[in-house]
């Protein structure tokens, strides 16, 4: 996809960079920054009505998990995810729980989640969120667990600690409050206890607390984003300057124009050369 595309929006300086060096024109590669920052930071849903909504108590203490499968590893799932649930079961922490994506092997994930989690009075199973209590949620937690790209995109901008497990997230830029551990349920539960030790909920991996947080994903609710676009709608806009030649691209102009007219501009006056 990324050398189909004749421009790229990206989310970070690290990633505009590592597409010029993989030989993209640096007029066509622009850091927008991540546009559901915004949304997620607007959402009005409170704890009440959670409370409401799901008959759990949010107000108690409690984790955020989410725990997807390992393409490359699909044969140590089942390990990988019981090392999670024994660490949470030692850990005798609160979890809200959400379902994992629609990649291969999912059910068994699904199937060990509604097996291993039966006290409702400590666990809170729920398939989707949605984006406005997926929000408030999150706010709330202690911390999020699991291997979600959201703990490694979105918790930093709300200051919640991650804690991160395995391989999934490999590659990706990684905050200051990411805690990166291996599926060992030793691993894991050293983690949770560091994070609940830590002042105010922070704490590394060894312990420290009060983590600063990282100014680069913070400065990215300032901004709008998107991913890549696709070859085919961008290559409409560049021959014929079609902003709205499809909805997708339509949408991706028009937030960077609100949010960001100076860009907006300088993107179209490179498409125009």
């Amino acid at each position: 996809i990324t050398k189909m595309s004749h421009f790229h929006f990206v989310v970070l300086e690290q990633y505009r960079k590592r597409l010029i060096q993989l030989g993209e024109e640096k007029w066509r590669v622009k850091n927008i920054g991540l546009h559901q920052i915004e949304k997620l930071k607007s959402s009005q849903k409170t704890i009440f009505d959670l409370n409401k909504k799901y008959n759990f108590n949010f107000s108690k203490p409690y984790a955020l998990m989410t725990f997807h499968p390992i393409t490359l590893e699909l044969s140590k799932l089942k390990i990988q995810f019981m090392s999670l649930i024994k660490a949470i079961k030692l850990s005798q922490i609160n979890v809200v729980i959400t379902y994992p994506n629609a990649d291969p092997k999912y059910n068994t994930i699904i199937s060990l989640i509604n097996k291993n989690f039966k006290n409702k009075k400590k666990y809170k199973i729920i398939k989707n969120l949605g984006t406005d209590y997926y929000s408030t949620v999150m706010q709330n937690s202690q911390f999020i667990i699991g291997n979600s790209s959201s703990g490694i995109v979105e918790s930093a901008s709300f200051k919640i600690p991650c804690i991160n497990i395995g391989t999934r997230q490999d590659g990706k830029h990684k905050p200051q409050n990411i805690i990166n551990v291996s599926c060992n349920y030793k691993a894991i539960v050293k983690a949770i206890n560091n994070v609940r030790k830590g002042a105010d909920g922070w704490a590394d991996a060894n312990g420290a607390a009060n983590v600063v947080i990282d100014n680069q994903v913070e400065n990215q609710r300032k901004h709008v984003a998107t991913h890549e676009i696709g070859h085919l709608a961008f290559w409409k806009i560049f021959e014929n300057n079609e902003a709205a030649f499809t909805p997708i691209a339509n949408q991706l102009l028009s937030s960077v124009k609100d949010v960001n007219p100076k860009l907006y501009d300088e993107f179209i006056n490179d498409v125009e050369k």
